[in-house]
C-alpha cells in the first residue's frame, strides 16, 4: 500500500515539475511576467516578511492608496500557516528581496500541495470521486495557467481543511 501512495507522489511531484519546468530548472520564464504580480504577489510576500523580519505584525500597508488594513484583505493571506516558509527562504543579500529562484519553488510547492490535498479528499468515500478529481485538475491547470497564486495557496488550505473534517 505505501509503494501505491510513493508513486502517487512521485507522479504528483512529476507533474508539478512539468508544469514549472522553465521556470525551476531553466530559467527561462518568470511568474512575475505581468505587473499584477509583482505589484501584488510578490510585493505582498515581502512586505509580510519585512515585517516579521524586523518584530513586526503586518498590520497595515501603508504602499497601497493613502494605506489600507493589511490583515483585513483575504487576498494577502496574511494568516497562512505556509507563509512562515517564507522566512526561512534566502533572501538576495544585496537587496533583502525575496529571491526569484526562492519564490518560483515556493509556489510550485503550494501548488504540489494543492494536488496532494485534492487527492486525499477524492478518496474519501463520502465524497463524488470523479467530480473532485475533475475539479481538482481543472482548478490546477487554470491555476498555472493564470498565475493565481493566492488563490491556489487558500485552494490547497481549504482543501485540507475539508480533508481533515
Amino acid at each position: 500500500m505505501w509503494r501505491i501512495r510513493l508513486k502517487i507522489v512521485a507522479l504528483f511531484v512529476a507533474i508539478t515539475a512539468v508544469f514549472h519546468a522553465r521556470t525551476l530548472m531553466s530559467g527561462q520564464w518568470t511568474l512575475l511576467g505581468d505587473p499584477e504580480s509583482v505589484n501584488q504577489g510578490y510585493s505582498w510576500f515581502q512586505f509580510w516578511i519585512n515585517s516579521l523580519r524586523h518584530g513586526q505584525l503586518p498590520l497595515w500597508d501603508p504602499f497601497t492608496f493613502s494605506g489600507h488594513s493589511f490583515i483585513g484583505e483575504m487576498q494577502t493571506s496574511a494568516f497562512s500557516p505556509l507563509n512562515l516558509l517564507l522566512l526561512l527562504l534566502p533572501s538576495n543579500k544585496a537587496s533583502g528581496l525575496l529571491s526569484l529562484g526562492s519564490y518560483h519553488y515556493f509556489i510550485a510547492f503550494l501548488q504540489f500541495l494543492g494536488l496532494v490535498f485534492m487527492y486525499l479528499l477524492a478518496r474519501d468515500p463520502r465524497k463524488p470521486v470523479l467530480a473532485l478529481a475533475a475539479i481538482g485538475l481543472t482548478s490546477f491547470a487554470l491555476v498555472v495557467a493564470l498565475d493565481a497564486v493566492r488563490v491556489q495557496l487558500k485552494r490547497a488550505l481549504i482543501v485540507w481543511t475539508l480533508g481533515a473534517a
